[in-house]
């Protein structure tokens, strides 16, 4: 299993003790910057790749491969959301917004911070951002504020319970293949406005997913504010969002497996 870039190393080590051992190998590959990735490193990644299958989750990614005349196969993400911790309470329209991702460039942080110190000066929303990265301690300092709450990196089974306090997922990545972020909120119902972009806008519809098709902050501004004051509008959205996620479990995929 691996990804694009530093993500790819797991993948590369395990090619060279399979060669070794003559051992066969399937890999799992995963990563929205695998466009990029391969374009790069092509030369490189058909030595370690050869005629290996290779396991994706999205179409997206599938087509990448397919694009460069790898042997792939399209078997999609399995959760366990009996293990996800019961709702508590029900879903209920609020002003809180939460993001999830890493405090890197490519996920966008600081337009995500900008969006809130926006919605919290004019209007009274609340945002919860979790991760950690590079540029976490420094936008930490620079936008924290009573409204604005930087909670660091947690356990996983403490953010899944967090998701029962918001109603909103906000998503700001550049590139992206198929965020776990989209299906656990949207096992607690959440709206998910989001970027399209990568795997996200090839596994999720218009039906399901807020997309902003603008790049910058006001189009972020603007799709969170038309949500709050037209709340009924988006609950269609949640409830296929949920539809579509369930159904990726391990009974749906074993036969592609086993």
């Amino acid at each position: 299993i691996g990804c694009s870039y530093f993500g790819f190393f797991p993948i590369f080590v395990a090619a060279m003790a399979a060669f070794f051992l003559s051992k066969k190998i399937l890999f799992n590959f995963h990563g929205g910057q695998a466009e990029r990735f391969f374009d790069k490193y092509d030369y490189f990644l058909k030595y370690i790749f050869k005629n290996k299958k290779i396991v994706v989750a999205s179409d997206y990614l599938e087509n990448v491969f397919k694009n460069k005349s790898y042997d792939v196969v399209k078997i999609s993400s399995i959760f366990d959301f009996n293990s996800f911790p019961k709702n508590r309470v029900e879903f209920k329209w609020n002003k809180k917004v939460l993001w999830a991702r890493s405090f890197e460039k490519l996920y966008q942080p600081e337009l995500a911070l900008e969006v809130a110190k926006i919605l919290t000066e004019r209007n009274d929303y609340e945002f919860h951002f979790f991760g950690d990265g590079s540029l976490y301690k420094t936008l930490k300092k620079r936008y924290e504020s009573p409204k604005i709450i930087l909670h660091g990196l947690i356990e996983r089974k403490d953010l899944l319970n967090e998701y029962q306090k918001f109603s909103i997922l906000l998503n700001t990545t550049l590139n992206d293949n198929v965020p776990n972020t989209i299906f656990e909120a949207g096992f607690y119902k959440l709206l998910v406005v989001s970027s399209r972009v990568g795997g996200i806008s090839t596994s999720f519809s218009d039906d399901e997913i807020l997309f902003v098709e603008k790049k910058g902050i006001d189009a972020y501004v603007n799709a969170i504010l038309n949500i709050i004051n037209n709340e009924k509008k988006y609950n269609l959205l949640r409830e296929n969002l949920k539809k579509n996620i369930i159904n990726y479990n391990w009974e749906n995929v074993k036969g592609m497996w086993i």
